[in-house]
């Protein structure tokens, strides 16, 4: 009998962690997968929680017999494993988004005008300093804190593969930092993931509430989404904002100000966790949604929307814009089209060719082929 190649994993105990786990083991390897939480880890289907200070990568690698390493997400500590291995094994990253969006080099970038007032004013010496190497580095001397900062660099040059279905994000990587990787195409969701298993998703006939963004973060630009709201002369129907997912308060509490102040009785922010089903009908009452990030976020909720036959405004400024027009997938773009198209409905035949599309980029077989492709180059 022929062993099968043994890939091990690093993935961080998230909502999505299972559907990823589930399809590595529809291709022909052997996957172990480490489970982080917070300071502690686990292997596989193990119970047992250790401290990730005591994780010997090392060890694992050799006593296992690993021969190709996946990282879902490039988390600093993460970075600091890859920095310590010993063995030229090759790394394939999974990128998660934040993982080169939210780095210092580049985030200023990601607000526009009224939210980056309010985000620059909030910022703490430390996330200033952040932005700035000499300063990072003097902070952390002072401090006794470990630069984390210099490991995912240096992590950079020791990574095979970028792996994502996003070539747009790619491209922005290449542009702003120096690494060794190399672009390998392979989504790791299907399109039934997306949707719950519940392909049958469609807005209602009389569909004309908006939703704006997914989470409360700055990235979402709610701010300015507000005030090009008001600026429009437009019956305004129910506006619902996510903000359940998130921890910055301060944030928040602005958003929930200026949603009340602008658009008034019409903001309806969501701040709990709601069951899937009934956040479904919020949904299906949306003719449009609004994602006015300027870096790649959201995915998973852009893909069910957009399959669900709602039409998405985005910002040109977002690689993912480009990457929807790439793959004749119809999006719309908020600062320019906003104003002619509001919040009517796509037309039907636009968004049957998404549904199609869409379809066929995150369809299982084609998962299974890519992630084959990837194991076999590992």
């Amino acid at each position: 009998m022929v062993s099968r190649k043994k890939i091990l994993h690093l993935i961080p105990n998230e909502k999505i962690t299972s559907q990823i786990v589930d399809n590595f083991n529809l291709i022909n390897v052997e996957n172990i997968f480490i489970f982080f939480t917070n300071d502690s880890y686990s292997i596989n289907d193990s119970v047992d929680l250790f401290s990730i200070k005591n994780l010997k990568l090392n060890e694992i690698i050799n006593e296992k017999k690993i021969e190709g390493l996946i990282i879902h997400g490039l988390y600093p500590q993460f970075a600091k494993l890859i920095c310590g291995l010993k063995s030229d094994i090759k790394i394939a990253w999974f990128v998660w988004g934040f993982d080169i969006y939210n780095r210092p080099k580049v985030r200023r970038t990601l607000y526009a005008a009224e939210t980056k007032s309010i985000v620059l004013n909030s910022m703490s010496i430390a996330e200033r300093f952040k932005s700035y190497p000499f300063l990072r580095k003097l902070f952390c001397l002072i401090t006794k804190k470990e630069d984390f900062e210099i490991y995912i660099e240096s992590s950079y040059k020791r990574i095979t593969y970028f792996c994502t279905y996003i070539f747009e994000d790619f491209k922005f990587f290449d542009t702003h930092f120096n690494h060794r990787t190399s672009f390998f195409d392979t989504p790791f969701c299907s399109i039934e993931q997306y949707l719950a298993g519940n392909k049958e998703l469609r807005i209602n006939d009389n569909a004309r509430d908006i939703i704006i963004g997914n989470s409360n973060s700055s990235e979402n630009n709610h701010l300015d989404v507000f005030l090009n709201l008001k600026k429009i002369s437009l019956e305004l129907p129910n506006i619902y904002v996510p903000l359940s997912y998130g921890n910055d308060l301060v944030y928040r509490g602005v958003v929930l100000k200026k949603g009340k102040e602008i658009i008034r009785e019409h903001f309806q922010p969501l701040l709990d966790f709601m069951d899937r089903g009934k956040y479904f009908e919020i949904l299906r009452g949306c003719s449009v949604a609004i994602f006015y990030h300027y870096r790649q976020q959201a995915m998973g909720n852009i893909i069910a929307l957009l399959y669900m036959g709602v039409r998405v405004y985005l910002s040109q400024k977002n690689p993912i814009y480009q990457f929807f027009l790439r793959h004749d997938i119809s999006v719309y773009d908020f600062d320019s089209e906003f104003k002619k198209f509001s919040n009517q409905k796509m037309y039907s035949e636009d968004a049957e060719n998404n549904r199609r599309i869409l379809s066929e980029l995150f369809s299982e077989e084609r998962i299974k082929k890519s992630l084959t492709a990837l194991t076999n180059e590992l």
